[in-house]
């Protein structure tokens, strides 16, 4: 399918300023800088609340745990490949708990961190997450919250594209 150039020329900004090439954002596939971990495709979005839904998916949303070029360190990105802005950063202090899989519920595992950010405008930051994943038959769901420093709570759920175990990620 052929892209419209806007999304291409979004893609490129981005590209120089977070470092992925145009496969990282568009397929999900690595350049020699990042060494993608897990893609977190967003089916629904709020801030403090407020359902962003439409604004998130029409900028192209998405997040990605990658790892970079020569670094064990582990980073989270959320891109807006549409609007060509992105919050990036480390991940650190990274705990996992799992909840085996029973004849009522499904397997779960809940990842909690820090992140250490910075937004395409600039803006730094350190916020609070929390990342829950359900391990059912047809995939694997999420609900990631975001809690930063002034209170503001970003809450995304979606299926995560490929499986990976964070736990095993330190």
């Amino acid at each position: 399918m052929k892209q419209p150039k806007s999304i291409l020329l979004a893609v490129g900004l981005i590209s120089a300023l977070c470092g992925w090439s145009q496969t990282t954002v568009d397929a999900a596939t690595s350049n020699p800088k990042r060494e993608l971990v897990q893609r977190l495709i967003i089916s629904d979005a709020r801030k403090n609340g407020r359902d962003i839904t439409p604004q998130t998916l029409e900028a192209g949303g998405e997040l990605i745990f990658y790892r970079r070029t020569g670094d064990d360190k582990l980073y989270l990105a959320q891109i807006n490949a549409k609007s060509a802005t992105y919050t990036d950063g480390l991940v650190y202090g990274l705990t996992t708990a799992t909840i085996p899989e029973t004849t009522e519920d499904f397997a779960q595992e809940t990842t909690t961190f820090r992140w250490s950010y910075t937004q395409s405008d600039g803006t730094t930051g350190t916020a609070q997450v929390s990342l829950v994943q359900v391990k059912k038959p047809q995939g694997v769901i999420y609900q990631m919250v975001v809690l930063n420093e002034v209170l503001d709570q970003w809450q995304y759920k979606g299926h995560i594209d490929g499986t990976v175990n964070l736990s095993a990620i330190r």
